[in-house]
């Protein structure tokens, strides 16, 4: 009997801006339901990590699998990218429109007509970010903290399969992690994944499953969560940065 496949699987991505190579054969898989975080100093290649994750283009070099096949293949990688959601260190949102307006712009870009149930999920994802008083107001008077908690809510508009979050704790107050990390739970526990970047991993630590961890483009360490401690964190610390700035 086969093993399940893992829900996505990079093998050997390679990624370079010009001549410099910002991922070196990175290799890593993550399975339905497991949230990974993904540790480094600046500059070591995590959002590039993500943005190679969502492109629309081929690896250049290496390969990417979701749910056990290639998306090499133009459909393939069509029904990847359609189960793919992204937040990024812009919100990636529309300023003039209201908070309710942007959401169901993006529910209109999903693969089927938005129903009136659609609409109210709109609503009580609003209300569950702490953003029902404002849903009415233009986004462009929204605090920077108001703006990431939308764009999370974009991100789980669609039942994604696979949620990619570059530093989302950027601006949110007390209130906000709280939304962030309901979410995750629940999300998680119905089969999505996640993969992380962040510098505050504490935060994640009773929502993660496994770190892994990137310097200089490359993968040094993929630590179950269990092996993780006082110990094991100062010790990649060392890995990571004082080699780093050596």
């Amino acid at each position: 009997m086969n093993a399940t496949p893992a829900l996505l699987e990079v093998r050997d991505l390679v990624r370079h801006y010009g001549y410099r190579r910002i991922l070196d054969r990175v290799s890593l898989k993550l399975n339905a339901g497991e949230v990974v975080l993904v540790l480094g100093p600046n500059g070591a290649g995590k959002s590039s990590l993500l943005g190679a994750l969502t492109s629309r283009l081929p690896p250049e070099s290496g390969e990417l699998f979701f749910q056990g096949r290639s998306t090499g293949q133009a459909s393939r990688r069509r029904l990847y990218l359609g189960r793919v959601t992204h937040v990024g260190h812009e919100p990636g949102l529309f300023l003039d429109l209201t908070a309710r307006e942007n959401l169901r712009f993006f529910l209109g870009l999903s693969r089927r007509a938005p129903t009136v149930a659609d609409y109210e999920r709109c609503d009580q994802l609003l209300a569950r970010a702490g953003l029902e008083s404002r849903k009415n107001d233009p986004v462009r008077q929204f605090s920077r903290g108001m703006q990431q908690r939308l764009a999370l809510c974009r991100a789980f508009l669609s039942d994604p399969a696979i949620v990619l979050l570059d530093e989302p704790l950027t601006g949110l107050d007390r209130e906000g992690c709280r939304f962030l990390a309901d979410r995750i739970r629940k999300l998680s526990e119905s089969g999505a994944a996640f993969l992380i970047t962040t510098h505050s991993e504490e935060f994640f630590r009773n929502l993660a499953q496994r770190i892994v961890c990137l310097r200089d483009g490359r993968l040094i360490a993929d630590i179950a969560i269990e092996r993780w401690n006082e110990q094991s964190r100062k010790h990649l610390e060392s890995l990571l940065y004082d080699s780093a700035q050596g």
